[in-house]
């Protein structure tokens, strides 16, 4: 959900808060928010733009990678919210050590 939501609030810095600490609970992270805000602005860039071309340098278990690919592609313009969602909820489901990820994807 955060991930949908920078897309469409592309300066939403509580949003982007949320989305890197949603991520570095289940990868290792080592992007802090404080560089992801000088990077965006010395770039010119959105904070998701940031986001993206770190987390796809990032070492990221496969399900992660899946994920990431997915939301690239969506912002990118390049899928359907539907797809996007489907896509994303299958590598995640593949996750079976992950309980806490376990009951998110039951609610």
């Amino acid at each position: 959900m955060a991930c949908l939501k920078q897309i469409n609030r592309p300066l939403d810095q509580r949003n982007m808060v949320m989305l890197v600490d949603a991520f570095a609970s289940f990868t290792p992270s080592s992007l802090d928010f404080d560089e992801l805000i000088v990077r965006a602005a010395a770039d010119e860039v959105t904070y998701m733009s940031v986001w993206m071309d770190w987390m796809k340098d990032a070492e990221l278990p496969p399900p992660v990678a899946g994920v990431v690919d997915t939301i690239a592609d969506l912002a990118a313009g390049k899928s359907r919210l539907e797809s996007a969602i489907q896509r994303a909820v299958e590598y995640f489901e593949a996750d079976e050590d992950n309980e806490d990820l376990r009951e998110d994807l039951n609610a």
